[in-house]
């Protein structure tokens, strides 16, 4: 009888590690993530770039953009631009529907970025189609070069106290931004996608004519486009 009973349990054992063997999951697809510049369409730097808000950013007069970009992530349903600049570590973000698609940490000059885009990484995500994007920055270790010298350091809004210019950005040091961009179906054919950041129209200055004293905002407008391979 026990013979029996230990036959019994072996067998479902053996079933049991069938199942999870055949057991494939959730199926996957591959997305890689790749930041580019200008397209080429907007005013040349040495004629400076005029904003939609009747402001010009002195584009001739600087030498680097350096944004710090911590993570691009993606979102099953769409988002609004308030929702996506919820400041949040990694796991709240999880728990609330937000997936890691790309992960640069690091410091990307905007500037050299229309000659030469930039491919961050590929992963490997749950295959679905994501409607929500964003573009997670740290205002603190971004920063502008103007050409004389003066370095302007990231600071999370204009209301906080800082002594000499700076470059403004509408949230917190490390919030979100929205990525505009169509719906992205991720299957078992591989996609790319784009985020553009051209730096002659994410900024506006302060005072034009004072830029060195006054600084510029970051005047988040980030699309992306979606290619298949």
């Amino acid at each position: 009888m026990m013979q029996h009973t230990s036959r019994l349990v072996l067998g479902s054992l053996s079933l049991a590690l069938l199942a999870a063997c055949d057991s494939s999951g959730p199926s996957s697809g591959r997305l890689a993530v790749a930041v580019a510049g200008a397209s080429g369409t907007g005013v040349q730097a040495s004629e400076g770039v005029v904003s939609t808000s009747g402001d010009v950013y002195p584009a001739d007069s600087v030498a680097a953009v350096k944004l710090f970009v911590t993570r691009i992530d993606a979102k099953r349903e769409d988002v609004d631009s308030v929702e996506a600049e919820h400041e949040e570590g990694e796991a709240a973000a999880r728990q609330e529907g937000w997936l890691v698609v790309a992960r640069p940490d690091s410091v990307i000059d905007l500037l050299a970025l229309a000659a030469a885009p930039i491919k961050l990484q590929e992963n490997t995500i749950p295959q679905g189609t994501y409607k929500g994007f964003r573009l997670v920055i740290d205002a603190s270790k971004s920063s502008v070069v103007l050409r004389n010298g003066t370095i302007l350091p990231g600071a999370c809004n204009a209301s906080e106290s800082a002594v000499g210019p700076r470059v403004f950005f509408p949230s917190a040091c490390s919030a979100g931004i929205k990525v505009q961009t169509g719906a992205l179906s991720i299957d078992d054919q591989p996609a790319t996608l784009t985020v553009e950041l051209d730096a002659t129209r994410l900024f506006k200055a302060v005072d034009p004519a004072r830029v060195s004293s006054t600084g510029i905002r970051f005047r988040p407008e980030i699309r992306a486009t979606i290619t298949r391979k």
